[in-house]
């Protein structure tokens, strides 16, 4: 019954996945607008591939050094990048900037995880000792197929058929907010026991983890608050089809699960917060302006 139920889990996050990549694609109207600004996508790349990664591993082994299935779960969801949180400070003036970054960093995370993802497991092994592969090849499959191909048919919409995508937007946002709720919901369900199980620490590491990085993407986000709360939010948040990816090649990966949903659980709590938190900021300083 319980791998039934985890099947379909998975079943439901490649549904939902596309869904999500192809909504996010339908919001472009200028699919290069952050590789125009090179700088901008550079201080991106810094922090979410090297930055965050090494304080994570840094924090896991100084929080929880006895228990290797925490330190493993949360070193598997920071590799697993890609696409990110969408729609952040979507009520603001600086919506389209925020919106075309968002895009842009969905782009250039999805193309670069098919060999980061490798390459970060396979260093992780030479420094801690195990013998951990991931095939660019599978990570490769999982990108296209859930990921780049349903963004770049979103943006492909969203050029040719700008009437069309901006009708269909709007109801599309709120079926794939559906479908991500349903997915947590069901998430729970499958591992609410394992999740209960895991102890207070584990889930304190997770916390720990989620906010140094949302606070190291807004520090070194940029000068502006707009490009700040972006790359927090997606120094945070993982792409959890890749995570799942690799916890199945792990030797035990199973075990991993619970601490991989765990992970996920709490930075998408802890990113909410933030950017409801950012959104109120933005809302009081457009009422000051106005008055």
């Amino acid at each position: 019954m319980k791998e039934t139920l985890l099947g379909l889990f998975q079943v439901l996050i490649g549904v939902a996945i596309p869904l999500a990549s192809f909504a996010t694609g339908l919001r472009s109207t200028d699919p290069l607008w952050l590789w125009k600004r090179p700088r901008l996508l550079a201080r991106a790349l810094f922090v979410i591939l090297l930055v965050v990664p090494l304080l994570t591993v840094l924090l896991v082994e100084v929080l929880s050094p006895g228990n290797v299935y925490v330190r493993a779960g949360i070193v598997v969801s920071i590799f697993s990048i890609g696409i990110g949180p969408p729609d952040l400070l979507k009520r603001t003036r600086s919506v389209t900037e925020t919106t075309h970054y968002e895009i842009g960093l969905d782009e250039a995370l999805l193309v670069l995880a098919i060999v980061y993802m490798p390459a970060a497991v396979a260093l992780h092994g030479a420094v801690f000792h195990h013998d951990v592969q991931l095939s660019w090849f599978e990570v490769a499959k999982v990108v296209m197929l859930q990921a780049l191909l349903p963004l770049f048919a979103g943006v492909g919409v969203a050029r040719l058929f700008p009437r069309a995508a901006a009708a269909i937007g709007r109801p599309a946002e709120r079926f794939v907010n559906a479908a991500m709720l349903v997915v947590v919901l069901f998430a729970l369900l499958v591992a609410w026991r394992a999740l209960l199980g895991l102890g207070l620490a584990a889930w304190l590491t997770c916390a720990a983890v989620a906010i140094a990085a949302i606070l190291v993407g807004h520090a070194l986000g940029g000068p502006k608050i707009e490009s700040r709360g972006v790359l927090a939010s997606y120094s945070a948040v993982r792409f959890p089809g890749l995570a799942l990816l690799l916890v199945s090649v792990v030797s035990g990966g199973k075990r991993l699960i619970p601490f991989v949903l765990a992970y996920i659980i709490t930075s998408a709590v802890l990113v909410g917060v933030y950017q409801a938190a950012m959104t109120r900021r933005h809302k009081s300083v457009e009422a000051r302006a106005g008055t």
